[in-house]
């Protein structure tokens, strides 16, 4: 997921043993640019130029996948106070 090479898959595994998530190529390089300290919306940018992608689709995919994590107790918002969800 470096070297601007765009990352193949990637899986999130929940160490709290409730599972993993198994990310496309595009998404798992959205995962990347977060953990690098990216907010979302640089994050769907960069993904988009990296795959040649229309950026408001990409913006549109990644909020979903945003929306999934979430619900699975995967990503929090920076706001968010709590480590791990309950």
């Amino acid at each position: 997921m470096t070297g601007g090479r765009p990352a193949r898959i990637a899986m999130l595994l929940d160490l709290r043993g409730r599972g993993r998530f198994a990310l496309t190529p595009s998404g798992a390089r959205w995962w990347a640019f977060l953990a690098q300290g990216g907010t979302a919306e640089e994050a769907s940018l960069k993904v988009a130029q990296d795959f040649r992608a229309d950026p408001d689709a990409v913006r549109s995919d990644m909020a979903a996948l945003a929306q999934q994590l979430t619900e699975q107790g995967l990503l929090r918002s920076p706001r968010s106070k709590r480590r791990w969800p309950r």
